[in-house]
């Protein structure tokens, strides 16, 4: 899985209970809960406290962050 999304890798993860205060930064890019991770990437279907789920089509995977 890890193969197919090459370069997928967070710079910046902040994480707070409320959703709207969550956010990711990938290539530098800050990313959000329901985004779309570039023009046809994966979506980034939720921020928890360890890094990320995303949904890339064939199923949701797990992202850790890179503390």
């Amino acid at each position: 899985m890890r193969r197919a999304l090459p370069g997928l890798s967070i710079n910046v993860h902040v994480y707070n209970r409320e959703p709207a205060r969550r956010f990711v930064l990938i290539g530098m890019r800050k990313y959000r809960e329901g985004q779309r991770i570039g023009e046809d990437g994966p979506v980034v279907e939720r921020i928890t406290p360890e890094g990320m789920v995303i949904d890339y089509g064939a199923g949701l995977a797990q992202v850790r962050s890179n503390r």
